[in-house]
């Protein structure tokens, strides 16, 4: 009989919203809401609609209690027994008669005990007419307690009945919280895990999908985004783990949002800022970017093969950088590159782009046009010159090149040299 009771019980299936419940005020309370007590259990249900009559039963789902002698987070302990049908001590007991059955022990479940069920049995007096309300007080001597915390109103505490023929359920309307439950409530960011008392955490405020070294154990503080950590690698095989604003600044917990350590930007700080924004001479280029890019230093021949970090898998190992670092890539009046007419240098330069090239030209006293740089290796040594790429050659090599406060260069040329870019030879000597 117990064990039918138990398959019964898996077999329950719950009323359909777009029906009549079976019952209405319906309601469980407890003695106390302490764990690993006897309690008594009060139940309170009117049936709706269904009229119950001698020999039908009535189900109450008990997730997380037990007669076992287990105790939360203490090795150990003993199966509980079940009671057999007419030794389950209730009131009144004129009209009813019960049995118990244990659900099974299992520690590190969500739910231990989850098919834990008392079975209430109308005798053979007379029918229960619809609109009743009906008590039946569980006693404590019956010695079941509840193994860890449930929160109040909890979904899967079930009542139902074999009135129509078949099991149906439904949610208890009203069942009290037990065990202390969550700090704060999980501050309105989480639900609690009643049973361990323990806070699961939305995303953004400690959720398992968040990255993160620290989690408030009441969901109280936000989390800020992660991305990949720039720091020194932990061993020879591993470096560059997601970290809560990669490790390149601090997260305010009150806002949720990183506050970058110099030279870092991005909502993760995971972005390199480049330096002075480049002067407002540049573009700020990842390194993906830049390797598709024919201007961007050093020069080489352009080919979607070149793409850094093209791959899924190379975005997680060897190019984990792809979009992490950052540096300037210069404009300039002419095209840069290794093309014909193309010159292999930018006219603005330097780290942040803040100096403009003084002009170029060929040396006049050399019969070689020093400007022609057709299979030339451009500077960096990854890329040649076509036929007709162009040299930068400074003053054409006949004069100094001093810049002004706004970084303009312009050439002193030598004595004897003549020309914006010192290439005429003076007369004069």
């Amino acid at each position: 009989m117990k064990q039918a009771v138990l398959l019964v019980l898996l077999a329950f299936h719950s009323v359909p919203a777009a029906f009549a419940a079976l019952m209405t005020e319906t309601s469980i309370a407890f003695s106390s809401n302490k764990t690993n007590e006897a309690l008594e259990i009060n139940v309170k249900f009117r049936p709706s609609s269904q009229q119950l009559s001698p020999g039908d039963k009535v189900y109450i789902h008990l997730p997380r209690f037990t007669r076992s002698s287990y105790v939360q987070g203490e090795d150990g302990g003993s199966a509980g027994l079940n009671i057999a049908a007419g030794l389950l001590e209730i009131s009144p007991s004129i009209y009813w008669t019960g049995e118990y059955t244990e659900g099974t022990y299992c520690g590190d479940c969500p739910t231990p005990f989850s098919a834990s069920v008392v079975t209430l049995e109308l005798r053979n007096l007379e029918a229960i007419s619809p609109s009743s309300l009906h008590t039946v007080v569980i006693e404590s001597s019956n010695g079941i307690k509840a193994y860890c915390g449930k929160g109040q109103d909890s979904a899967d505490v079930l009542i139902g009945t074999d009135a129509s023929g078949s099991v149906e359920t439904q949610v208890v309307e009203s069942s009290e919280s037990m065990g202390t439950g969550c700090h704060l409530d999980c501050s309105g960011h989480g639900e609690c895990d009643y049973c361990y008392s323990k806070c699961e955490c939305d995303e953004g405020y400690g959720s398992p999908q968040d990255v993160t070294h620290f989690v408030s154990g009441d969901c109280s503080s936000r989390v800020c985004p992660w991305g990949r950590a720039s720091a020194i690698p932990l061993s020879s095989t591993q470096a560059h783990r997601n970290a809560e604003c990669s490790n390149n600044g601090l997260c305010d917990r009150d806002r949720g949002e990183c506050v970058c350590f110099h030279n870092w930007e991005g909502a993760a700080c995971d972005r390199r800022r480049c330096p002075n924004d480049c002067s407002g001479h540049g573009m700020c280029a990842s390194m993906s970017q830049q390797s598709q890019m024919a201007s961007a230093l050093p020069l080489s021949a352009s080919s979607a093969a070149n793409v850094y970090g093209s791959t899924d898998v190379a975005k997680d190992t060897v190019a984990w950088d792809f979009d992490a670092m950052r540096s300037c890539v210069c404009d300039s009046d002419w095209t840069v590159g290794l093309g014909s007419g193309e010159m292999q240098e930018p006219q603005w330069f330097a780290p942040d782009c803040s100096l403009r090239r003084c002009p170029s030209g060929d040396n006049p006293e050399t019969y070689e046009d020093e400007t022609d740089c057709s299979g030339k290796t451009a500077p960096g040594g990854k890329g040649v010159g076509e036929p007709g790429n162009v040299c930068y050659v400074e003053c054409s090599n006949k004069g100094v090149c001093e810049y002004d406060t706004n970084g303009i260069g312009s050439c002193r040329c030598f004595p004897g040299y003549l020309g914006d870019n010192c290439s005429t030879k003076s007369e004069f000597g």
